[in-house]
Order: C-alpha cells, then structure tokens, then sequence
C-alpha cells in the first residue's frame, strides 16, 4: 500500500480506497489510525458502520510493536504487551459516529471551525493544549448537538508534537451515509451531497495539512460507487 501511495499517506492529501464487501476497507482505515496513534499523534475516526472497535485497533498496535521489536526498527516505539500501549493508542483517537450524510458534514464543519479558531490553518503553528474530546473513543450520535448530531472530538492534542488537532482523519465509509440516497429518486440530491462532502474532506486535508483516509463501495463489477474526491 505504501508504495502505491508513493510512501504511505500524506498530510494535505486525501486518499479514497474503493472496494467490495469484505475486502479490507475497514482493516486498512484502523491499521493507519494504529500506526499514527502509536506515534501518539492524533486521530479523528469517523465510523459510519458500527465497525471501530479498541480490540482490533489493539490487536493491529500490538502486531506492529512486534514487528518492530523484532526488526529493531523505530515505530510505534513500545514492545508488545506493554501496558501503557493500550492507553497510548487509545488515548491519541477520538471516534464520532454520525448517522446521515448531513451529520457528517455538521461534524466537518465543526471540525474547520474548531481548528480555525485554533489558528492552525494557513501554515500557522501553535503549542498544543487538551481540549474538550481528548481521547474521547467512541463518541455516540447525539453528543449534545441539537438535531441529535454528534460532537467531533477530534481537538485532542498530539503527544509526539504539540499539534492541536487530527494528524489523520478516516471517514469509514461515506458510502454508507450516501447509498440510500444514491439508489433512489433523490440521485441529483444525493451526488450534490456527495461532492460537498469531498469538497469538505479536501479542504481540511490542504488548509490544515490532516492526512485523510476515506473508504467506499464498489456496487456491482461495471460500476462503482463514486468517491469523496471533491
């Protein structure tokens, strides 16, 4: 994967995995978000399908440490079963779940307005300092925002450098907020929503310089789901 990227992913950049059902999608988005909090640098996890859980993102950050210890290499930087792993990695991602397209957006917004505010964008760099949502894994729709929408906590600041905000944003998947709306009579809606959200993802991605992972579906051989590209 990281030579198909041209060394894995990059900050400014967003990268779209398409693929079927059971192909790896998931278990691509929680590898990068294992490997970039084990750096103890911060992630935003958006789950759209239930699928994030601190086991597997564990188990992945504990067979990485082990490789690394056993190659000698740098890495995540803690040997396998060590306690403070779990707390490390699951302290640096933040998880929100929102249940429609419109919510995802709301959580985009936010995201933008928070780092705004932060003044990290237009290359400006600032001391990192905990804010409301650190460390905050498995944020559930709802989190006090009228219309049920929930927070994004993804303000948390970076262990490894005091940066305030996500190193990496992963949305898994904006498939499953928009097939319903794709697959029906409401498509012209649907495709606008689509290249908003692309649009969003992109201008988070350069603005504020977040590496941005972001999966879909491919709904039959001929045709494919089309992507958050923007």
């Amino acid at each position: 994967i990281d030579c198909l990227l041209g060394g894995g992913l990059r900050e400014g950049t967003v990268v779209e995995v398409v693929g079927e059902t059971a192909s790896g999608k998931t278990q691509l988005c929680l590898a990068a978000a294992a490997t970039t909090a084990g750096r103890g640098e911060a992630v935003l996890f958006v789950d759209t399908t239930g699928s994030f859980t601190p086991e597997r993102v564990l188990r992945l950050a504990e067979a990485e440490a082990a490789a690394m210890a056993d190659g000698g290499g740098g890495g995540i930087g803690h040997p396998a079963g060590d306690p403070s792993l779990a707390s490390r990695v699951l302290g640096c991602i933040a998880v929100v779940r929102p249940g429609s397209v419109f919510q995802l957006l709301g959580v985009l917004d936010r995201l933008e307005a928070e780092l705004q505010q932060q003044g990290q964008g237009q290359g400006q760099n600032q001391q990192g300092q905990q804010l409301p949502g650190q460390g905050q894994e498995g944020q559930q729709p709802g989190g006090g925002q009228p219309g049920g929408a929930p927070e994004p906590p993804g303000m948390q600041s970076d262990a490894a450098g005091g940066r305030v905000g996500p190193r990496l944003l992963v949305v898994d998947s904006v498939s499953a907020l928009l097939s319903t709306v794709l697959g029906s009579n409401q498509h012209t809606q649907g495709t606008a929503l689509l290249t908003a959200v692309g649009r969003m993802l992109k201008q988070l991605a350069e603005r504020y310089s977040i590496a941005v992972l972001v999966t879909n579906h491919v709904t039959s051989a001929t045709h494919m789901a089309r992507g958050g590209r923007g």
